[in-house]
């Protein structure tokens, strides 16, 4: 099992060093200087001088190459650079950012799982009756909603017409201010969720292992919790691991509509003011997560399935 991580984690370093010269590349290319960014878009033309002596200033006269290898250098020390506009370490302010994100992401990662393995177990239990049905129509609707429209939907509904919640920021960190962010980032995955599971375990349910249960006379109900599930639920774990990471992805959307001071609402918000080294370390945070958790989610699947070790 050892050997098995220590391979997958050699394998995340040529992953992790693309991920830095990717993003690095990507925002040295950008049409302008890094100091015409950080400046006022409405402000006159600033001296040549002053902006010699800032590109200085920032490091920013070196050649590419050179630039790259110290980024990488302070990245692996934790240090992401520093922000043109907030005026303080990049490391710092995605730290700042990062609870509430991981607040909305967890809860709407439990919410999807919860929701789309127990709708799938019933639809795949059912199968071909009215619960079925029922369980795929939700699935599909949630599948085919835009994260950002199902958040508006439920703003207009909840908040404006029914002034039940409040329609976006943190607060004080209460409940109530989690409940539609967490709804609608989780609903779409919990549909992915519930259709792989339906898919899983009817392929289970047909194995002949299954049928030599049956055959045995075991009582249905140990049949399919005890020798069909654990077997069903490892393709889900691929799913909800995978799904982690595009989570990340649509907590952009999400935190820019409901108002939630994340990372997500970070990056746009970087975006916006042409803060180019913040955006830089966020998008080079978030990726790094999301290969730690398919690494993660490699080694749960692992321990479930222990043939994976030996390919």
């Amino acid at each position: 099992m050892w050997v098995y991580i220590l391979r997958r984690l050699l394998q995340m370093l040529p992953v992790l060093i693309g991920i830095t010269l990717i993003a690095f590349i990507l925002m040295n290319i950008v049409p302008g200087t890094a100091i015409m960014m950080m400046m006022d878009p409405r402000a006159a033309n600033i001296p040549p001088e002053l902006e010699a002596r800032l590109l200085e200033q920032y490091g920013l006269l070196d050649p590419l190459p050179i630039r790259y290898l110290k980024f990488l250098g302070n990245a692996l020390r934790g240090d992401l650079g520093f922000s043109l506009r907030f005026n303080q370490s990049v490391t710092k302010i995605v730290i700042e950012r990062l609870p509430p994100t991981a607040l909305l992401a967890a809860s709407s990662i439990t919410l999807a799982t919860f929701m789309g393995v127990l709708l799938g177990i019933i639809a795949a239990l059912r199968r071909g009756k009215l619960t079925d049905t029922f369980a795929m129509i939700i699935s599909l609707i949630g599948a085919s909603m835009p994260v950002f429209w199902f958040g508006i939907l439920m703003i207009l509904l909840f908040s404006v017409q029914l002034n039940w919640l409040p329609a976006s920021g943190w607060g004080s960190g209460g409940i109530k201010f989690l409940i539609m962010p967490t709804i609608a980032l989780g609903y779409g995955f919990a549909a992915i969720i519930a259709r792989v599971t339906r898919s899983s375990v009817l392929e289970v349910l047909g194995m002949d292992y299954i049928r030599t249960a049956r055959a045995k006379g075991l009582q249905e109900k140990v049949v399919i919790y005890k020798h069909g599930m654990k077997n069903a639920l490892i393709p889900v774990i691929t799913v909800v691991g995978g799904q982690v990471g595009r989570l990340l992805s649509g907590a952009v959307l999400t935190e820019t509509v409901f108002g939630w001071p994340g990372l997500g609402r970070l990056l746009v918000d970087s975006i916006q003011m042409r803060d180019l080294p913040t955006v830089q370390g966020c998008l080079i945070f978030i990726a790094v997560v999301f290969v730690l958790i398919n690494l993660i989610t490699d080694i749960f699947y692992a321990l479930l399935d222990p043939r994976i070790q030996y390919r």
